[in-house]
């Protein structure tokens, strides 16, 4: 009616290419399903291309057309996808389970026995080679950090902008009655810079004093009542931007272990102030850091700098998870069945350089547990 046209991608899925099988069949399942018919949308965020993503419902009964693609087996869920975080996402994974025991469409030749095998069977979303721009917001040591996606680069600056907003412009009638309280997504002025962010109250550290976990970025500060304030339903509703990862097939130093210390500031080094490539290899429970919020998904990623942005124009840079073996600073994971195996084996050579140089946590030889 109004004239108004919007590129719109279902958040989440991947559809063949067009050249790619069961891409023609993928267009034309979809074409049946909602083309010339009225149907609803919820923008859940836009691309750094200007693609609207979201969901899509279409006839009277709100049939998912996400879910209906997946169901049918011409769609795949996409590598970092993260069920916790969109609505109706648990559904989308199951329909794929669906296609996956049914082995239809792009499920066809479906192996369960070798999904297990590499360590995927309790994970609904196979990996893929797909690499993503990310940037990581806090490092937490052994190995795991706070990442954000920078492709969903408009979440980012639309939340910055309301928190501007809001240090410009608050409202005394609604803080004047805000009682802050474990549990409470709220807007927190952070410590270090006197700027308004999105936090998790964790809890109540002292009277008038709150440790608190910044949503966005992963860190978390204590704060006292008048740095925090209410925060619009709108902004609440909004998934959290930071998401708990870890450097895949590498197994780090806790920071309160030898070379723990060590480790995080070296990996500090590696990715601050950066913009990096993850891949993502697997997928675990996460059920949040001491003293850190959050629940979901431990993405486990490969790292690495662009290749031009490492100065090299002929060859991929190593990858933060070989810097790390090659510095002595982590060790290769035990388990070598699937891609673990393949990924080791290349990944061998920087650890044995450390292990003949005696650097760092192989000084004093072999540093092999049974903990793996």
């Amino acid at each position: 009616k109004e004239n108004c046209q919007i590129a719109f991608a279902l958040s989440g899925v991947l559809a063949p290419g067009k050249d790619e099988p069961l891409g023609a069949a993928a267009v034309a399942f979809a074409r049946e399903l909602c083309l010339q018919h009225d149907v609803e949308i919820q923008i859940e965020t836009i691309d750094k291309n200007g693609t609207f993503l979201g969901t899509m419902k279409v006839g009277k009964d709100g049939k998912d057309v996400g879910r209906a693609l997946l169901q049918s087996g011409l769609c795949k869920l996409h590598p970092m996808f993260q069920p916790d975080r969109t609505e109706g996402g648990h559904e989308l994974v199951r329909a794929e389970d669906e296609a996956k025991g049914k082995r239809i469409g792009l499920w066809e030749n479906y192996d369960e026995s070798a999904e297990a095998e590499n360590g995927d069977a309790s994970d609904a979303k196979a990996p893929s080679n797909e690499e993503v721009e990310v940037t990581i917001t806090e490092v937490l040591g052994g190995g795991q950090f706070y990442v954000q996606n920078l492709s969903d680069k408009s979440s980012v600056d639309f939340l910055a902008s309301c928190m501007e907003t809001m240090s410009i412009a608050s409202a005394p009638e609604v803080n004047a009655v805000f009682v802050p309280k474990a549990g409470e997504v709220c807007s927190g002025k952070f410590s270090a810079d006197d700027q308004w962010y999105r936090v998790l109250i964790e809890k109540e550290v002292e009277p008038g004093f709150f440790q608190v976990f910044f949503l966005d970025y992963g860190n978390v500060d204590v704060l006292p009542k008048d740095r925090l304030k209410a925060l619009a339903p709108q902004l609440k509703s909004r998934p959290p931007l930071a998401l708990p990862g870890e450097l895949a097939f590498v197994k780090v130093p806790s920071v309160d272990a030898d070379f723990g210390i060590e480790a995080a500031e070296y990996m500090s080094s590696l990715v601050a102030n950066k913009k990096l490539l993850a891949k993502v290899e697997d997928r675990e429970k996460w059920e949040g850091a001491k003293g850190r919020g959050g629940t979901g998904n431990l993405l486990k990623l490969s790292l690495r700098e662009p290749t031009e942005a490492a100065g090299s124009s002929s060859s991929t840079p190593p990858s933060v998870n070989a810097q790390m073996l090659k510095n002595g600073l982590a060790r290769l994971a035990r388990r070598r069945t699937g891609r673990y195996a393949a990924a080791t084996k290349d990944l061998q050579k920087f650890q044995e350089e450390a292990r003949k140089a005696r650097l760092h946590m192989w000084q004093y030889g072999d540093v092999d547990s049974d903990d793996d």
